[in-house]
């Protein structure tokens, strides 16, 4: 999938105790991905992400699993249960 942000909101909000955002195969996010008021976002497959993730508070949660990434995923992802490698511009994160 594609998501685009048409203004400054962002191209994908996970705002709330129960909101769950995942992102599951490829795709292409055009914008910033938003995690507020302990949301959570989950990637994993092949992601490119044309923006930033903007986690403003500490219950708000990011996960990266397994998959390639454009960005740097470290901050987002469960070292004890999976390993990153970068070759040029693309992290990979493949399961122990």
């Amino acid at each position: 999938s594609t998501l685009t942000s048409l203004d400054g909101w962002g191209a994908a909000i996970a705002s709330g105790e129960n909101a769950v955002l995942t992102f599951v195969g490829s795709n292409i996010i055009n914008g910033n991905v938003k995690v507020r008021g302990g949301g959570k976002v989950v990637f994993s497959g092949n992601v490119t992400l044309n923006g930033g993730i903007d986690k403003s508070d500490e219950n708000s949660t990011v996960v990266c699993e397994a998959g390639t990434y454009n960005f740097d995923p470290t901050d987002y992802v469960d070292s004890e249960k999976f390993d990153i490698t970068k070759d040029g511009s693309i992290w990979t994160v493949t399961a122990k």
